[in-house]
């Protein structure tokens, strides 16, 4: 089946932390911020939200190639 991002959406405040975790498609699975701020460890699915207010999109993409994406907003 498809791969799928939990959470999907949510909001953080700057400088903290959230895991995210995938499932569905093919493991292994990868995590990347695709657009905004923020890091992520690619393989643990940890992000840390950046000093500043804003919007990123997290993407988790698995060993064949398919990808869902998560919205998050930071405040």
């Amino acid at each position: 089946g498809p791969v799928s991002i939990s959470p999907s959406s949510f909001t953080l405040a700057v400088n903290n932390t959230r895991s995210f975790g995938a499932s569905g498609g093919a493991s292994p699975y990868t995590f990347s911020v695709f657009s905004g701020g923020g890091t992520i460890n690619a393989s643990t699915g940890l992000y840390t939200a950046p000093a500043g207010a804003g919007a990123a999109v997290v993407r988790v993409t698995d060993s064949l190639g398919q990808t869902a994406d998560a919205a998050i907003t930071i405040n």
